[in-house]
């Protein structure tokens, strides 16, 4: 198999010298894909019902299949492979450290499959930190795991010697199969720890426009070629006119802070676009009537703007368990779209999301505080 795989990458090099014709901003030289092979894998998610290893191997290869063809180094390693009573701490590296090929790795993640081993996350993150060190320029290590750790030194011990070798060449990118919230506390601590990266829900990854954003994150983006500049032509001096509304908001585009607000949206004195949040009664995650107005309103703007995605942030208070409130969280997100939806959105416009009782806004010891955190809010995906 290693030479069907050098004949690949031997094919992909040649393939670079077309890759020319527009200038890349490459946002890292070398990455490795860490994958998680342990027992814990084999489990179904929480949600979806489907064994984890086999969301884990789908947004790989959608991930695979978006990364540019550039020339980049690449790797391919897991943790928790296998166990052997003498070395309970195994890794198989079905990519090996070379230039990156996309049918090559393909095969590669094609042969990653859940065994009965515990997952010693710190290990695989450990050995990535030394494969790291032998790779050109700044490695990114995306991390695909469930984060129940349960082997080995813990992984923030890991990290923090990463860190400490390599202050400046790594990024940590964790991408989570599964809806844990502890698991998720623990992605979040080891990025941290690391200072470059951030934490993807591997569902999400499914929706083509965060994909979009978690490659250009990740791995780079296409520069457009400068055009070059027209020769300046004489006209005669401009008839004077007045203040100019470019998005046609109502707010002058020398006072408006928020340039290319969506058609029929109502704006502030600075022309931003304001949406609010929609409240819930605790434990709760039906829509109170006080707020069908609100959701017309943005339904309304989504519609006269078919382009415009929105993101429905499903958030929660702190009591309870932190793995019912993100359930609870994404049930609020999922009433607010599904309400969207009978109004007439293109349920493609809307991307749901919980943050559980992670992301508060307010006080969580106060009762007016945890009021304030039961809600749905709106960001605009760009």
């Amino acid at each position: 198999m290693r030479w069907l795989i050098g004949i690949l990458v031997a094919l992909c090099f040649l393939s670079f010298s077309n890759f020319g014709r527009a200038e890349f901003h490459k946002a890292c030289d070398s990455f490795i894909f860490l994958a998680d092979e342990s027992e814990s894998m084999s489990n179904p998610d929480e949600l979806e019902g489907q064994p984890k290893i086999e969301i884990e191997k789908e947004i790989l290869s959608l991930v695979n299949a978006d990364v540019p063809e550039v020339d980049y180094q690449a790797e391919l390693r897991t943790f928790g492979h296998d166990y052997v009573f003498s070395n309970p701490y195994q890794s198989a590296v079905y990519f090996p450290i070379g230039p990156y090929c996309k049918q090559a790795m393909a095969q590669a993640i094609e042969k990653i499959r859940a065994s009965r081993a515990p997952t010693p996350l710190g290990y695989g993150l450990e050995l990535a930190g030394k494969d790291a060190a032998e790779m050109p320029g700044r490695v990114h290590i995306i991390l695909f795991t469930d984060g129940k750790e349960n082997a080995y030194r813990p992984s923030p011990e890991v990290a923090r010697e990463i860190k400490a070798k390599y202050p400046d060449k790594i990024c940590l990118y964790a991408v989570q199969v599964g809806h844990d919230a502890k698991a998720r506390a623990l992605l979040e601590e080891l990025v941290s720890i690391i200072e470059c990266g951030k934490v993807y829900q591997a569902a999400d990854l499914r929706n083509q426009v965060i994909r979009d954003a978690f490659i250009k994150d990740v791995f780079g983006y296409e520069v457009a070629a400068a055009k070059p500049a027209p020769k300046p032509v004489t006209k005669p001096a401009p008839k004077t006119i007045g203040p100019v509304d470019s998005d046609g908001d109502g707010v002058y585009d020398q006072f408006d802070r928020c340039p290319n607000t969506p058609k029929g949206a109502k704006v502030d004195a600075y022309g931003c676009w304001e949406i609010g949040m929609v409240f819930f009664d605790f434990d709760r995650a039906d829509i109170k009537p006080e707020y069908h107005p609100l959701l017309l309103e943005i339904a309304e703007v989504l519609k006269q703007n078919p382009d415009l995605k929105l993101k429905v942030i499903g958030s929660t208070d702190s009591l309870g368990d932190e793995e019912y409130n993100y359930r609870l969280g994404l049930k609020r997100a999922q009433a607010v779209k599904a309400f969207l939806v009978a109004h007439g959105v293109n349920p493609d416009q809307l991307i749901v999301v919980s943050v559980g009782e992670t992301q508060p806004i307010a006080d969580n010891t106060t009762p007016e505080g945890r009021a304030k955190n039961r809600h749905v809010r709106f960001e605009i995906v760009r």
